[in-house]
């Protein structure tokens, strides 16, 4: 299952270029075809945990709204900069969720996330061709 997801992820900025659909309407129908296995999974959920709270409910709201901005974002980085720097861009985030929250909650992040922020910005300098002309 582990390699299925990682293979459907790795492939999907590639398929969303091949498609060859305006990016909002390639977020839209991904968004679209998650619907029925995620209800599924939110149905399974209530029946084994019960109903979420009233915070917890505004809490998913608002991530669901940061997550489609995300995700639009995302495919019209793809039209612009081609699957894999959008990719690349994309999973930057693994580095800048804990310096932001570092910054904004005082949560100090681990050293291994700290020594990684180089080696991330390293990585999206060369695969953006500003060094050496074969990027």
């Amino acid at each position: 299952m582990a390699m299925a997801g990682a293979a459907g992820i790795a492939f999907s900025a590639i398929l969303v270029r091949l498609a060859d659909v305006p990016p909002s309407t390639a977020a839209f129908y991904r968004c679209l075809y998650a619907v029925p296995p995620l209800a599924l999974l939110a149905w399974w959920e209530r029946r084994r945990f019960g109903p979420l709270g009233t915070r917890a409910l505004w809490l998913a709201l608002i991530a669901g709204v940061f997550f489609t901005g995300d995700l639009v974002f995302w495919h019209h980085a793809i039209a612009a900069v081609g699957a894999g720097l959008a990719t690349v861009l994309g999973n930057i985030q693994v580095v800048i969720v804990p310096l932001v929250a570092w910054a904004l909650l005082r949560e100090r992040p681990g050293a291994r996330t700290l020594a990684s922020v180089p080696v991330v910005l390293a990585g999206v300098v060369l695969i953006s061709g500003v060094v050496g002309a074969d990027a």
